[in-house]
């Protein structure tokens, strides 16, 4: 009986652009940090008036909507407050950020960047759009806070790790340009978002989440152009699950092909030469 466990598998070559379509990847990255991280860092200068006015909840209350979803997304500490409620919103962040970090990773090995990207984008986009249809604090703790985060935090890893992988000597400087999407889309954000707000949305802070939200989604066209290369571990994975089964499908067909000629060598012998190789 043959066995195809010890089969070996073709070790892909490892093979880095260093430049070609890796700069659009870094252009993908950059505008994918443009938006996130301009979200992120300036959702807070942006909607914590109008929230505390709308909401009437207290400055710390409404404040660690924001943070959780900053917390969420890029592990980034915020300011400790005496209150009660921020201590306990300290331990859900880094409770989150703990389990958040290696699924994230998990998932982006094993799905690839393109994937979890996308999957990123539509989950946070999500979260945005359904913070508009109700205005209660803890409704925004799950939807922008929680939902977001999770989403954004999807986003995020892939954005930089797709870069490394289409670059080996000039890593450092693709992901450079790339991050510095963070850095423009942060003073970018609250000098562009409430001219929108007021030009577009008549200062309705609710329209503008779902605005966002449509940025965000924009994301999935960046993920798309994420074209997956042979070292990534979930190509590699995909690649020898796929040699694998056509080892077997080979390994079967072989097996078929023998048993076929063995009968038809068995029909051709006349019938006493037959009868005696079945004694």
């Amino acid at each position: 009986m043959l066995s195809i466990s010890n089969t070996n598998v073709a070790v892909i070559e490892r093979i880095v652009p260093d430049g070609g379509w890796g700069w659009i990847i870094v252009l993908s990255s950059f505008i994918i940090h443009f938006i996130i991280d301009g979200i992120t860092y300036s959702m807070g200068d942006i909607y914590l008036e109008p929230m505390l006015f709308n909401l009437q909840f207290s400055r710390a209350y409404v404040s660690a909507i924001f943070s959780l979803l900053e917390s969420i997304t890029l592990a980034s500490g915020y300011n400790k407050c005496s209150t009660k409620i921020y201590n306990l919103f300290d331990i859900l962040f880094y409770f989150i950020l703990f389990i958040l970090a290696p699924i994230s990773t998990v998932f982006t090995n094993t799905f690839g960047c393109r994937t979890i990207t996308i999957v990123g984008a539509i989950i946070a986009s999500l979260g945005f759009f359904l913070s508009r249809w109700w205005s209660n604090v803890y409704y925004y703790y799950l939807t922008i806070g929680i939902i977001g985060g999770i989403g954004c935090g999807l986003i995020y890893l892939p954005a930089i790790v797709s870069v490394g992988y289409y670059f080996e000597e000039k890593r450092s400087f693709a992901i450079g340009i790339a991050v510095c999407g963070s850095g423009l889309g942060t003073v970018a954000f609250p000098f562009i978002l409430p001219w929108i707000i007021n030009k577009f949305f008549s200062n309705n802070y609710k329209n503008a989440l779902l605005f966002e939200s449509l940025l965000i989604f924009t994301c999935i066209l960046f993920g798309l152009l994420m074209i997956p290369l042979a070292i990534e571990p979930s190509e590699q994975r995909r690649l020898q699950s796929k040699l694998r089964t056509e080892t077997k499908r080979n390994v079967n067909k072989s097996i078929e092909n023998i048993d076929d000629g063995n009968n038809q060598t068995i029909k051709q012998l006349p019938q006493h030469e037959s009868s005696k190789m079945y004694l």
